[in-house]
This record gives structure tokens, C-alpha cells and sequence, in this order.
């Protein structure tokens, strides 16, 4: 075998194993991907909680303060509702972006080449 020969075989060799590291790493950033997102996932659900909750506490508060209606107090009710439509507005458009779906994601078949 001759030099050559020999020094292209290295480089394949060589080539493989750059190949394989590669591909590990790609997995591994895949995982810690998968897992930052299911993080952003837990942490938009308990904002949506800790915002309908501040809105409650603030309907309540306004409603201990004595404000007139007209002033932006009133019945604390009509504000909690607001505060849960809007939430549920926000939840319904994150959701029709495919964000959020209860269930495995489809990766193969019919539809999906």
C-alpha cells in the first residue's frame, strides 16, 4: 500500500470519527433543547395562574377600597372575568400555533414525509 493510499484511509477514518462527535453532540443539544422547552412550557402555565390570580386579588382589593363604580371600582366580578377572557384568548391563539398539544407529536406517516 502506498503512502497515499495510506493517508486517505487515515483521513477517512479520521472523517468517521469527526462524523460520530458530531452527531453526539447534535443529540445532546437536542435533549437540552427538548428540555429548556418543556421549562418555557411549566413556566407559561404558572404566569397565566400567578396573572389571573393578581387580577382577582386587585378586583378583591378595589372592592374592600369602596371605589364607586364609576371610578373604576364597583363589583369586582366584571373584572375577573375580563382578566380569565383574556387568559383564555391567549391561551386559545398559543394553542392554535401548535404550541402546548396534549399528546405525542406526530413525527411519521400518513401526511408526514
Amino acid at each position: 500500500m502506498s503512502p497515499t493510499e495510506t493517508r486517505k484511509r487515515l483521513l477517512v477514518a479520521e472523517s468517521e470519527v469527526h462524523r460520530a462527535q458530531a452527531f453526539g453532540e447534535w443529540v445532546e443539544w437536542a435533549e437540552t433543547a427538548g428540555g429548556l422547552a418543556r421549562k418555557v412550557t411549566a413556566t407559561g402555565a404558572l404566569a397565566t395562574a400567578v396573572v389571573v390570580a393578581g387580577a382577582g386579588w386587585l378586583a378583591v382589593r378595589r372592592r374592600k377600597s369602596g371605589a364607586a363604580v364609576g371610578e373604576g371600582g364597583g363589583t369586582w366580578i366584571p373584572v375577573v372575568s375580563q382578566a380569565i377572557g383574556m387568559m383564555t384568548t391567549l391561551w386559545m391563539t398559543w394553542r392554535s400555533r401548535g404550541n402546548g398539544a396534549s399528546g405525542p407529536r406526530q413525527t411519521s406517516g400518513p401526511g408526514k414525509d
